[in-house]
């Protein structure tokens, strides 16, 4: 399964649509992700990143969402999009990252000769 295009996502996300990922190594359940439509106190329409209970900030990170009570400004600000095409991208983003990921795994310095090898810590 191919990574649908940007395009193809936002069609397909009318307002509320889950979509999983083709990630062989990780269990797919934690990859079921939703873009839903939120009304913020004021009436405005947002967008939100979803994946069980946890929500998708700006910075790509994935944070937990808490009770709609303790919600606060700068929550909303880091949590929610002004449109769908910029949660669709944020998804995008955060999908291209963790296919990187799984492709490229991080790289450890090389040990010079002669140096001390340190254990790893678990």
């Amino acid at each position: 399964m191919k990574t649908p295009t940007l395009e193809a996502l936002v069609q397909s996300l009318v307002p509320k649509a889950y979509w999983v990922p083709a990630v062989d190594d990780v269990d797919s359940d934690s990859l079921r992700v939703s873009i839903e439509q939120r009304r913020s106190s004021d009436g405005r329409v947002r967008w939100a990143v979803l994946r069980n209970d946890l929500v998708l900030n700006v910075k790509g990170q994935w944070e937990y969402e808490p009770l709609p009570s303790s919600r606060d400004e700068a929550f909303l600000k880091r949590c929610r999009y002004e449109e769908l095409g910029l949660a669709c991208l944020a998804l995008m983003r955060w999908l291209n990252n963790l296919q990187k990921e799984k492709h490229d795994p991080p790289r450890r310095r090389p040990v010079r000769k002669g140096a001390k090898v340190r254990p790893q810590r678990s």
